[in-house]
């Protein structure tokens, strides 16, 4: 089972560090390497563990996606037969360091080397470090990023998201309105990026979605209100196309103005309507 002779061990392992098991059995077919079948995405894999008859052992994570190395490796050694002590490539030197991703509250530089061309080198080529981590003053912030929630695939790909809030800074002044974005922090709130269950898609229903919700209340008693009706995405392969959120305005009745309160001397009246999270056609009467 190892890909290479000597006395290092040259096996060929799993993105995450466990040994394949070669050759292994699955669905009827033999395997002496890593292999795309079965897979959704075209990956190559391997089992990390065979029963007795050398069959595939299918509870739930006995396999993973083959690493680089390993697939570098494989591929010189069918092809080429060379001795892997003469592949070794070196590093070159660092470049410098990247200008900061953010001015304050914590960014990210980095920086990258190279391996010779057609080698394989150890370590890692990029590294980053945090710059500018004081606070922002008398500005809105971000605050540091949540959590990932879970992969929302059952099998094979989904997405998986982490959020963050704007801060505003901590002055007694501040006023905020309904209607009116109340933060000027630059970027996102939310940010996703792809993951992969560890359970192989070759089972399961395609996922639909479902039918809609009832649309909700409206927002606003007179005109500019917004009501809205989602649905959800069902299944266990596959993936749904189209948006999960139905919105439309509702409100037709024109917005009236209300009496003023107070002895009559001076009285201050806002009239407008809402459109979505807009204050919409507003007139100020003292």
């Amino acid at each position: 089972r190892n890909i290479v002779g000597g006395g290092k061990d040259e096996r060929c392992r799993t993105e995450d560090g466990r040994v394949c098991q070669f050759p292994f059995s699955y669905e009827g077919s033999r395997y002496t390497g890593c292999t795309a079948e079965h897979d959704p995405d075209g990956r190559k894999w391997c089992s990390t563990k065979v029963d007795n008859n050398g069959d595939h052992v299918q509870s739930e994570g006995q396999w993973g996606y083959c690493s680089d190395q390993c697939l570098a490796r494989r591929l010189e050694h069918l092809t080429t037969q060379t001795d892997t002590k003469d592949l070794v490539g070196s590093w070159s030197s660092w470049e410098d360091w990247s200008p900061c991703s953010k001015s304050c509250e914590g960014g990210k530089k980095v920086r990258v080397r190279t391996c010779s061309e057609g080698r394989s080198c150890k370590g890692q080529g990029i590294q980053s470090k945090t710059c500018n981590s004081e606070a922002c003053k008398d500005e809105d912030s971000w605050t540091k990023w949540g959590t990932w929630s879970g992969c929302s695939a059952s099998c094979g790909r989904g997405i998986r998201s982490r959020t963050r809030t704007c801060s505003p800074p901590n002055t007694a002044s501040s006023v905020i309105l309904r209607g009116v974005p109340s933060s000027s922090c630059l970027g996102e709130n939310v940010e996703e990026e792809d993951c992969r269950s560890t359970k192989i898609c070759n089972k399961g229903r395609r996922k639909t979605w479902s039918s809609w919700s009832s649309f909700s209340s409206c927002s606003s008693t007179c005109s500019g209100g917004i009501r809205q009706k989602t649905r959800k995405c069902e299944g266990d392969r596959g993936e749904c196309f189209g948006t999960p959120k139905n919105t439309e305005l509702c409100g037709k009745v024109e917005c009236g103005i209300q009496k003023p309160v107070g002895d009559g001397s001076v009285s201050t009246v806002l009239v407008g309507g809402w459109v979505g999270d807009w204050l919409s056609n507003v007139t100020i009467v003292n």
